[in-house]
C-alpha cells in the first residue's frame, strides 16, 4: 500500500495546478501501517482554491487505493503559515514528504514551538484523565488518552534529544523507565490513570516557557 501512496503522490504533484509538497503521515509515515490502515495524505498547495479541491478529490476518486481509507491533510501555505506556532509542530514533524519541498523547509519549527506543542499536547491529556479519575471512573476511557500520551512523548523527547523520532518501535529503543511504561502499557485501571497523571505533570513540568 505505501507503494500505491507513493504513485498517488506522484500523480498529484504532476496532475494538480500549484502543488507545493506532497506527504504522507500517521502509521505509513512511521512504518507500522497494517491491514485497513488509512493512507493520511499532505497538500500543500499555493492556494487552496474551491476549484482546486474538487480538481483533488476527482483525482482521489480515480486512485487505486480504496476511498474509504484515503485521508489526510490539505491547506495552502499561507494558511498553514497563519496558525499558532504551537500547532504546526506535529503537522510539520510528523509528515514525510514524498514529493516537493520538505515540509519542515517550508515551515521551520523551533525548540520554543516544540516546547509549546508539548505543553498544548499534555494539558489536553491532563483534563479528560483527572475528570475520568474523579468522576466518571470509566477506565476503557483511558486507551485513546494513552494514545495522545505516546504522542505527546515524542514531542518530549524530540526536545530533550533535539531529534524527532517517528516510529513508537523506535521511541521505545531509546526511552526508558516511566516514558517506556507509557509506550507499552496496556492495563487500564484506576492505578494507571494515577500514574500516567503524575507522568503527565512531571513531563508538563520540564517544558519551558518561551
Amino acid at each position: 500500500m505505501f507503494e500505491m501512496a507513493c504513485g498517488l503522490a506522484q500523480d498529484i504533484w504532476n496532475g494538480l495546478e500549484g502543488v507545493v509538497s506532497v506527504g504522507i503521515q500517521g502509521s505509513y509515515a512511521r512504518g507500522e501501517a497494517g491491514a485497513g490502515s488509512d493512507v493520511d495524505l499532505v497538500v500543500i498547495l499555493e492556494r487552496c482554491t474551491g476549484e482546486v479541491l474538487d480538481d483533488y478529490s476527482h483525482l482521489l476518486d480515480s486512485s487505486a487505493i480504496p476511498r474509504g481509507l484515503l485521508c489526510g491533510f490539505v491547506s495552502s501555505l499561507e494558511e498553514i503559515m497563519a496558525w499558532d506556532r504551537a500547532d504546526r509542530v506535529s503537522l510539520v514533524l510528523d509528515t514525510k514528504t514524498l514529493c516537493g519541498t520538505p515540509l519542515s523547509d517550508l515551515v521551520p519549527v523551533t525548540p520554543d514551538d516544540i516546547a509549546a506543542a508539548a505543553r498544548q499536547s499534555i494539558c489536553q491529556v491532563l483534563h479528560p484523565l483527572t475528570h475520568i479519575i474523579v468522576h466518571e471512573k470509566d477506565w476503557a476511557q483511558l486507551g485513546p488518552l494513552f494514545k495522545s500520551s505516546r504522542f505527546a512523548l515524542r514531542l518530549v523527547h524530540a526536545l530533550e534529544s533535539g531529534s524527532f523520532v517517528q516510529s513508537f518501535t523506535a521511541l521505545a529503543g531509546q526511552v526508558s523507565g516511566e516514558d517506556l511504561w507509557v509506550l507499552e502499557n496496556r492495563e487500564y485501571s484506576h492505578e494507571t490513570a494515577i500514574r500516567l497523571r503524575k507522568w503527565l505533570s512531571c513531563r508538563l513540568a520540564i517544558c519551558p516557557q518561551a
